[in-house]
């Protein structure tokens, strides 16, 4: 009898955060491709950032932590963008959310590449600009 109370509980509960998360995976549809490029480039990040402190000997499971931080924080920035752009200005076409998201990745992007060329010594974009260069 408790159990039955106690499982019909936890199943009214799991189907309202469902419905609850359904609800807002739909209001922010629009901001999917953003949120999951800026998701990749914070993995690719990290990725480096391991490797470079593994090779070094610093990896910190403390630092690494700080990840998360940086997810939230990000994914946060970009959603508010959205909201800012779709619901309180009511505007479609302003490409605010993607140059948030841009800005965001560039910081990302850039990140990855200095940790890239610290970790092999090759520097990307030098080495090409002196490739086509002759």
């Amino acid at each position: 009898m408790i159990q039955s109370v106690f499982s019909s509980r936890f199943q009214n509960l799991w189907d309202i955060l469902c419905r609850i998360v359904t609800a807002l995976l739909t209001l922010f549809y629009d901001a999917r491709i953003v949120l999951s490029a800026v998701l990749f480039l914070i993995c690719a990040d990290q990725v480096m950032g391991v490797a470079y402190a593994i090779v070094r000997d610093q990896f910190s499971w403390k630092e690494f932590k700080k990840v998360y931080r940086k997810v939230l924080t990000y994914m946060t920035v970009i959603l508010a963008a959205f909201v800012y752009e779709r619901f309180l200005l009511s505007v479609e076409h302003l490409y605010f959310t993607q140059v948030i998201g841009a800005l965001v990745g560039f910081q990302e992007l850039s990140s990855a590449y200095i940790k890239f060329a610290k970790l092999t010594g090759i520097e990307v974009i030098e080495t090409l600009i002196k490739k086509l260069k002759g």
